[in-house]
């Protein structure tokens, strides 16, 4: 567990690390940065998706079309390839022609700091306290931090102190201040003008200087503000004055309108958290089955939705993976309930956008295996077909291309008696088999209706690991489908469908590791590890051999550091970091997860093992060195949470076990 500290130095040497950077010259270009937290990039415009960029990301245009439209797209460069974002979610700036692309010098003011691939990225290198570079970029994240740019990757801006060139211009001189506001709904849209264009976003409880204001068209007053370097405008209808405008006429201070009531989620899991803000504040605890009104949604840096719920004379979020929308409203809209259903859908996509009308504006959104009833259809001028389903207690429209018809009239699921027999626990990755019986309300056997029968998933964090196969008819009315758990410590609910409409039957299967990691974990005892070679056998050695054995990898899935580094190092394409939480789903770990602790007096390194076993006080783990001497194997041990020598356990990591390339 002791640092690679020579072999580092010797790297640093010879590498050049403390050479001065480099400045290199460009050319004029067109700039391109993300302004959505998750972007499809396509082969083509509307073509198949390749990949994602990310919020706050910046990538050099290589040209631009219109699509039938009039949408622009730009092509940018790709993993190597040519790809297409939509203009919408990006801001075009042009860089003029320079000499240099150095915006200043930075210097290190910590000890070890990580370099990163990018804002919050993998670690991909280090510097260390008092080193001097220069910095090319700066950005910030999603909690407002500074990042920059040198030329080994993105580093915090925390601990560095930044000294920009002589040469650069001093900022642009603003108008006058006339007051301050303070943002009053959980995410709000700035615009370049009253219902403009779309700029980016501000977030409750942020206060801004303000500069101007519009009156729209429809009445409501817009105030000017200043967001990383660029004016735009919000609604006056959310925001709070710090103080009055200084103007002679200035507005009243607008009322927040009062929050309605969208819909009702119910809680999939056992324990869910309630917050007091998107991952704010524990205020409470949902349980599994319990059903509460949502007033809104909004979406996190990571482009997950959370739900606004009711919770008794007040409100708080909840993690949209861990709740199911239920499909009534309780205040219906005037004049939905008198639509005609012509038939049912399923959602064929992970995200699908809802629309007021065909190519309208953004009214929400619905899931993955969501079914929903729809009104009518109509085309597009591309020949698109769109569905009006109903959708919050009224309608939207959703594009044809990310549906499955359910077909129209279907039979009333309550003609049918169904029953379901299913598995409780499995490994993920393995295949097991879901089976329902159907009969008529006279008790005989349903035949023929294999190719109506479905079913719908639930419950799981990522539902796109989780598959179902076509229904099979076996015997007279009993239907089976093989089904898979790609993904480990998963409560999932698989819920029997005719027709697209529910059979009120499920079957609950929960998947723990994977069988290769339980055998992993039997086999390894008593195994003496140290892939790398250096200081003997080591805890982190125990990280590498299981990630070599599961991927066939371990130098670029790892990384270097010590143990506690290593909560933030190994490569996400590869491992979840879940960071302990006192109470919930994340307090405990769950076999083959790798536990870290953050160090302590006697161990600054900290430690990592392998868990077997947890309980709320202790955990069964595979180990290595636990004494220090790097001269054991692994064994079992027993551990507590925190106050030994290494220090308090900070989180895990989990294999994404859909990776793993070895089942032998």
């Amino acid at each position: 567990m002791k640092k690679a500290l020579s072999v580092i130095l010797a790297l640093v040497m010879v590498l050049g690390i403390f050479s001065a950077p480099l400045n290199h010259s460009y050319a004029s270009t067109t700039t391109l940065q993300v302004t959505t937290s998750n972007l499809n990039v396509r082969d083509s415009i509307w073509g198949s998706r390749i990949g994602s960029v990310y919020k706050d990301e910046k990538h050099t245009s290589l040209e631009s079309k219109k699509d039938s439209s009039g949408d622009t797209w730009y092509a940018i460069s790709y993993q190597g390839k040519k790809g297409w974002v939509h203009g919408d979610f990006v801001k075009v700036s042009s860089t003029s022609s320079t000499t240099s692309n150095s915006l200043g010098k930075l210097t290190v003011t910590t000890s070890v700091l990580n370099v990163r691939d990018k804002v919050w990225g993998s670690v991909v290198a280090q510097v260390k306290q008092s080193e001097v570079f220069t910095y090319s970029e700066t950005v910030k994240d999603s909690k407002g931090d500074n990042w920059y740019k040198i030329e080994k990757g993105w580093v915090h801006g925390d601990f560095v102190k930044a000294e920009p060139t002589a040469t650069e211009k001093p900022p642009a001189t603003t108008p006058p201040v006339l007051g301050k506001l303070t943002i009053n709904a959980d995410a709000l849209r700035v615009r370049t003008s009253a219902w403009g264009s779309y700029l980016t976003t501000v977030y409750k409880g942020s206060v801004y200087d303000y500069y101007s204001s519009q009156k729209a068209g429809d009445g409501t007053m817009w105030f000017q503000i200043e967001v990383d370097g660029q004016k735009g405008f919000v609604h006056g209808g959310y925001v709070l004055f710090a103080k009055a405008p200084s103007n002679p006429t200035p507005p009243a201070t607008p009322t927040p309108p009062k929050e309605t009531v969208a819909g009702r989620v119910k809680v999939t899991t056992s324990a869910l958290n309630i917050r007091n803000n998107i991952w704010g504040t524990w205020i409470k605890t949902a349980y599994e089955g319990e059903v509460y009104d949502y007033l809104s949604t909004a979406k996190d840096s990571s482009g997950k939705t959370w739900y606004k719920i009711k919770v008794g004379s007040s409100s708080g979020w909840v993690h949209g993976d861990f709740v199911k929308v239920e499909s009534t409203s309780p205040a219906p809209p005037a004049g939905s309930s008198d639509k005609t259903v012509i038939g049912s859908l399923n959602v064929t996509t992970s995200v699908l956008n809802v629309r007021d009308d065909l190519w309208g504006k953004w009214i929400g959104q619905t899931y993955n295996s969501t079914q929903h009833h729809y009104y009518s259809t109509k085309k597009d001028s591309s020949g698109n077909t769109w569905y009006e389903i109903g959708f919050a207690g009224g309608s939207g429209w959703i594009h044809g291309d990310f549906v499955s018809l359910s077909g129209s009239n279907p039979i009333h699921s309550g003609n049918v008696v169904a029953k379901s027999s299913g598995v409780s626990d499995v490994y993920a990755l393995e295949e097991f088999s879901l089976e329902v019986t159907l009969k008529d309300s006279a008790g005989k056997a349903l035949t023929g209706r294999a190719s109506r029968l479905g079913a719908t998933v639930s419950g799981a964090e990522r539902p796109s690991l989780i598959t179902v196969g076509a229904f099979k008819e076996v015997s007279a009315g009993v239907y089976r489908a093989s089904a898979r758990i790609n993904d480990s410590h998963q409560r999932v609910t698989f819920t029997f469908t005719l027709d697209g409409q529910s059979l009120k039957e499920s079957a609950t299967v929960n998947s723990t590791a994977s069988e290769f990691q339980e055998r992993w974990l039997d086999q390894n005892v008593g195994t003496y590890m140290n892939l790398d070679g250096i200081y003997g056998y080591q805890c982190k050695d125990v990280l590498d051999y299981y990630s070599n054995d599961m991927y066939g990898n371990y130098r670029t899935i790892v990384g270097r550091g010590d143990a506690k580094d290593l909560f933030y190092g190994p490569s996400d394409q590869y491992f979840i970091k879940i960071r302990r939480e006192a109470t919930g789903v994340n307090s405990i770990p769950k076999m083959g997860d790798v536990i870290i602790y953050g160090g302590g007096s006697r161990n600054p390194a900290g430690h990592l093992s392998i868990v077997i076993s947890a309980t709320a006080t202790s955990i069964r783990v595979l180990e290595q060195n636990a004494n220090g001497a790097g001269s054991s194997p692994a064994m079992y041990a027993t551990r507590p949470y925190s106050g030994g020598s290494s220090g308090e356990v900070i989180g895990w990591l989990r294999p994404r076990v859909h990776k793993i390339n070895n089942t032998n």
